[in-house]
């Protein structure tokens, strides 16, 4: 989730700004952190999980 200019839901924030036809990916998103607030932001991140 740690990216060279933004972290992993900074891009989400990013992305869900799109156009509908330009979010056709899939995004899966890893994490080994036992990190509390890295668990919640999964939980609470702004894209629909499956």
């Amino acid at each position: 989730m740690k990216m060279p200019v933004m972290d992993g839901f900074e891009f989400l924030e990013a992305y869900v700004q799109l156009p509908d036809e330009q979010r056709e990916s899939v995004i899966i998103m890893l994490t080994t952190s036992l990190n509390p607030w890295t668990w919640c932001a999964c939980r609470t991140c702004p894209l629909p999980a499956s």
